[in-house]
């Protein structure tokens, strides 16, 4: 009896002893993690500080670059100013109308698609530290493409009936002409290293007619 109870006790005390060792083991793998952790968060914060030096000194490279070109690097907006003479022949009557517009354009009342030859003289706003400057840039010669969607309201009192007989009265067109420009060939010549941002403004054209008809008396 006495030998089977001290078996059974050893044999608990031994079982004791391998939980032990194997809460010591399960510890030894989580420093392992631990470890592991911290080269991985080493890695990353090496990642990050030497892209930030690398940007750094990119940017001192271009400010060197800009002081020995004195050239501020800045951005540019450019406004396209554009003389326009259009040609309007009106189906009515053989009126050929000379406005000062956007474009150069060969437009009827009804709609169009022709390819324009624009002259376009540039301005470029250049902002600074101390102010804004504008610079002008070379003309450039643009082929241009433009869709007219031409609204035509007629003010018209063709013929009046009077006592006298029939009298033509002066007629009045006005036409709401929207274009929509589409640049094919843009030859931009850049004197500078900057960045450049281009707005084109596509405005609606507003074209007036008066047609002068003969009075006629009878």
């Amino acid at each position: 009896m006495s030998d089977g109870s001290g078996d059974g006790v050893n044999n608990g005390e031994e079982d004791d002893a391998d939980v032990r060792g194997g809460e010591d083991g399960g510890g030894g793998g989580a420093g392992h993690c631990g470890r592991a952790d911290g080269v991985i968060v080493i890695v990353v914060m090496y990642v990050v500080v030497s892209r930030v030096i690398a940007l750094v000194m990119e940017l001192i490279m271009v400010k060197k670059m800009m002081l020995m070109s004195e050239v501020v690097m800045v951005e540019v907006v450019m406004e396209v100013l554009v003389i326009v003479l259009v040609v309007v022949k009106v189906t009515m009557d053989v009126v050929q109308v000379l406005v000062m517009l956007i474009t150069l354009v060969r437009a009827k009342v009804v709609m169009v698609v022709e390819e324009v030859l624009a002259i376009i003289v540039t301005v470029v706003r250049v902002k600074v530290v101390m102010g804004v400057v504008e610079v002008p840039v070379m003309m450039m010669t643009v082929r241009v493409k433009v869709v007219l969607e031409v609204l035509v309201r007629l003010l018209v009192v063709v013929r009046a009936q009077v006592e006298m007989g029939v009298v033509e009265v002066p007629v009045v067109v006005m036409m709401l002409v929207r274009v929509k420009v589409v640049l094919s060939v843009v030859g931009l010549p850049v004197m500078l290293m900057v960045r450049v941002k281009i707005v084109m403004v596509v405005r609606e054209v507003f074209v007036m007619l008066m047609l002068l008809v003969r009075v006629i008396v009878v």
